[in-house]
């Protein structure tokens, strides 16, 4: 309960009010002065009789309106927004760090994919760092995970946007702009889902890529020209009018039609000078521009909408709504993506693909004509499978079979055991294995860490497992065996897998055993015709890979060869097809091999319609932040060169006609004692630059060194010039550019590099190795010295010794080595 105390004062007599708001009622009393004539500083007592008789105001009831306001303002809050930054950074390092001991698939499906993640507090104690570190006994801590937090940023900004972003339309204007507005979405989710098509290819172009370059051009060009047309209209003819009749105009918007200018002039010369060459950005350039075009188009029609509802806040409106785009993005991708690989030998065709993620367990029969019959387990099962026999086998119980309820599997099977990544080694008189055929009788599994993300070399898990097989009719044992991917999935000599299977008679019919990765057939036909691998030029690394296939699908009546290459995936039916990787054929004999990923994945035209819709919202707000920030300093300017002459005159940014010089003003003059300083200072400073820039002059004797350091060189798939391979091999090792010699001069890297090359004895005694660490320089028995550099010469007398150590430390895990081996 609220109340406001007024004292009203009438002839020589004062009362003191005491009113409750929102009642309309109040208590009158008479207030008594001081012998001195001032009012006493407080009121008298007011009878407690008399406030109870008095109203007493009813708790305030607030609306609903005013509920959801309230909610949307928490929601909508900046500090919520801080915290859910914060908590992002937080799952990207913990999802960073767990990297080190699980593969980027479990991490994403762990934490970044994850409602709730569990974080183990030694993922903060890598090995890396702390290699002789216990781990801590603590029990995981439940916290946010990606798709919470990622949930909580969208509930936020959608509030913000609701609670801040006021519509300013009303009546015909407001019906246009939510017209224009829903034409916008709908042509955004037209866009989107026209990419996404379930036969047939996929995000082409009416017309072919060179001529839609063509077109392209030509509506660059005319939007060039009808920009400068606009521009010298609205910006230029005034400043040359207001000129004229000496009109006040202020430096920046000088400086801003200046550059204005040049920009359109560039733009118009560079698109004209494309055209007459007849430049071309090539086919994989021209598919990515054709999907931002098509988002481009969307973004357009959404702004037009934005600026009629929400004006001068239209672009921060849009650039909102395309980051929400993409934040929606990821949650498609989490719910709806599917990855796959394809492996193909050159000639060999396949139906199918395969998840490298996880495996399944295959029996297979191919004693039919025309096709084979598969039947396979997938790894939940096989995993829990092992996990209770594993169980029972501490107890000394035989293993229990796999439940078919279906009667589909025809034996019964058994998951003896389950390795998640294996290695396969010789079986030794000493090695306990439970295999009782097969390949298992030579062979015993050898258990390898898991992969990991911070693995360069691209690894991936290949499981191992020992399988008993039994009859399902009589129960007879038919055998445990060794099934590996080593064996199914590993190149051979004529990279057939099914020459690898180990063979189980059942009945009257021979099955084949696989433990493979799971696959998905499809309903068209893959024929590798040939793959390729470009080099750098003096190298062997990879410039660019390449496969043509032969694509067949009966459903549509296709039947064409496809050339696939990095950055020009092939799109068909739904799925987009990428050059992954390339298989140099083996060195006992064999063909070159390649492979394809596979990516299903509905939304895969969001990330180019929601950057371009973030691009025209930020171009927007830009402008029109711009456009008022010069009208501002304008008026600023003006009024500032009035002030001294007479009274200020309103500005034209303000009163939308010409602003009119103050009377007796006179133009800003330049100060032509500091422009000469400043003109000569950067006259000074040129000089300098081109005199340090200059080439020595070369004696009639000697060598033109620098000439020399222009000589093209390929150098690690790159042509550069000599001299910039000699400064970076001099920088690598030594962290400097020059070499100093005894005697206080100093060599460049040119010189350096052809005392290196010519084999002088001096090369070998410069001091151009530095080796910071103590453990290195006492293998060398070297000594401290100021800059840590050391010659040839005094490394070679201990070589031997440190060959020697880093010999030891070959095929160690990076744990298990001492911080002299690191180093």
């Amino acid at each position: 309960m609220v109340a406001a105390v007024r004292t009203r004062r009438r002839g020589g007599s004062e009362a003191t009010a005491i009113e409750w708001f929102g009642q309309g009622k109040s208590i009158l009393l008479p207030t008594q002065r001081a012998a001195s004539g001032k009012s006493p500083m407080s009121a008298p007592a007011i009878p407690l009789t008399e406030l109870r008789a008095s109203s007493r105001p009813a708790a305030k009831v607030e609306s609903p309106l005013a509920v959801i306001d309230q909610a949307l303002r928490m929601l909508a809050s900046l500090k919520l927004t801080v915290i859910l930054f914060a908590l992002g950074i937080f799952v990207v390092l913990v999802g960073t760090l767990a990297q080190t001991d699980a593969d980027i698939w479990q991490v994403v499906r762990d934490y970044f994919h994850a409602w709730v993640m569990w974080v183990d507090i030694n993922l903060f104690f890598p090995k890396s760092f702390f290699p002789h570190m216990p781990r801590f006994a603590v029990p995981p801590l439940p916290m946010p995970g990606g798709m919470t937090v990622g949930g909580l940023m969208i509930v936020n900004l959608l509030a913000a946007h609701l609670w801040r972003f006021r519509i300013q339309a009303q009546g015909t204007r407001l019906a246009a702009g939510l017209a224009t507005l829903a034409l916008g979405i709908a042509l955004t989710v037209l866009v989107i889902l026209a990419g996404h098509g379930t036969g047939g290819f996929q995000a082409q172009p009416p017309l072919s890529w060179q001529s839609l370059w063509l077109g392209v051009e030509a509506l660059a060009l005319l939007g060039a020209l009808s920009a400068s047309a606009v521009f010298v209209r609205r910006s230029v003819l005034p400043l040359v009018a207001a000129e004229k009749e000496a009109e006040p105009v202020s430096t920046l918007r000088l400086l801003l039609v200046g550059g204005g200018g040049l920009v359109l002039a560039g733009t118009v010369l560079l698109v004209l000078l494309s055209m007459i060459r007849g430049w071309y950005i090539g086919d994989e350039a021209m598919r990515v521009l054709w999907q931002l075009l098509q988002g481009g188009l969307s973004g357009v029609v959404l702004l037009v909408g934005c600026m009629l509802l929400f004006q001068k806040r239209a672009g921060i409106v849009l650039l909102h709504g395309g980051v929400l785009l993409l934040m929606a993005n990821e949650l498609i991708v989490a719910r709806y993506a599917v990855e796959w690989q394809v492996f193909l030998m050159e000639g060999q065709t396949t139906n199918y693909v395969r998840d490298i993620r996880t495996v399944e367990l295959a029996l297979i029969d191919n004693s039919g004509k025309e096709t084979d019959e598969h039947f396979v387990i997938p790894r939940p099962i096989l995993e829990a499978n092992a996990r209770e026999n594993a169980r029972r086998a501490k107890d000394n119980q035989p293993p229990v079979f796999i439940a078919d309820p279906q009667d589909r599997l025809p034996a019964k099977v058994a998951v003896v055991a389950y390795y998640k990544n294996a290695d396969v080694a010789a079986r030794k008189s000493a090695d306990e294995s439970p295999a009782t055929a097969g390949t298992g009788l030579a062979k015993v599994i050898v258990e390898s860490p898991p992969a990991k993300g911070t693995d360069t070399n691209g690894a991936v898990d290949l499981a191992a497992a020992y399988v008993k097989l039994a009859d399902k009719a009589t129960g007879k044992d038919l055998g445990t065996f060794l099934v590996s991917q080593l064996a199914s999935e590993q190149l051979g000599v004529d990279r057939s897998p099914e020459r690898f299977g180990e063979a189980v008679a059942i009945g009257d019919k021979t099955y084949y055993l696989f433990l493979r990765f799971q696959r998905d057939y499809k309903p068209y036909t893959i024929k590798l015709l040939d793959v390729r691998k470009d080099d750098y030029v003096a190298s062997d690394t990879p410039r660019n890979y390449s496969s043509d296939i032969q694509l067949v699908d009966a459903r549509n009546g296709v039947d064409k060869p496809v050339h696939i290459k990095m950055n020009n995936p092939l799109r068909y039916a739904g799925e987009t097809f990428y050059q992954s990787g390339y298989h140099p054929p083996s060195t006992t004999g064999g063909v070159e091999a390649t492979t394809l990923a596979v990516v299903k994945n509905v939304g895969f035209m969001i990330p180019y319609v929601a950057c371009m819709i973030v691009a025209i919202g930020m171009l927007a707000h830009f402008l029109i932040t711009v456009t008022r920030f010069v009208g501002r300093r304008e008026a600023e300017e003006i009024a500032a060169s009035g002030s001294a002459a007479g009274p200020a005159v309103e500005p034209a940014a303000t009163r939308g006609r010409k602003a009119k010089r103050p009377a007796g003003a006179a133009r800003e003059r330049l100060h032509w004692p500091s422009l000469s300083l400043a003109i000569l200072a950067a006259g000074v400073f040129t000089f300098y630059v081109g005199s340090a820039a200059r080439a020595p002059r070369v004696p009639p004797t000697g060598m033109d060194l620098a000439a020399f350091g222009e000589l093209p060189v390929a150098h690690l798939g790159r042509v550069k010039p000599i001299d910039t391979l000699a400064r970076n091999t001099l920088r690598a090792i030594s962290h400097r550019e020059t070499v100093k010699l005894p005697d206080g001069k100093k060599l460049s890297a040119v010189e350096w590099l052809l005392e290196v090359i010519s084999g002088t004895e001096r090369s070998l005694k410069l001091p151009v190795i530095r080796i910071d660490s103590p453990e290195v320089r006492q293998i060398f028995q070297l000594p401290e010295r100021k800059g840590f550099l050391y010659s040839v010469e005094e490394l070679q007398p201990h070589i031997r010794r440190f060959e020697a150590e880093v010999e030891a430390t070959r095929g160690r895990q990076p744990e298990d080595l001492t911080n002299e081996q690191r180093r």
